[in-house]
């Protein structure tokens, strides 16, 4: 639970430095960058 909080945290602060413009089309490709993600795949 500990590696996963932390995980959690910095990606957080990463998040916080992107521009809102960019952050916005991120959030919007939702699944879709997932499945850009080996294990993203649900096929």
């Amino acid at each position: 639970m500990l590696a996963f909080t932390e995980l959690a945290d910095h990606w957080f602060m990463q998040m916080l430095k992107v521009p809102r413009p960019r952050l916005v089309a991120l959030m919007r490709l939702g699944e879709k960058i997932a499945n850009l993600l080996p294990l993203g795949k649900t096929k």
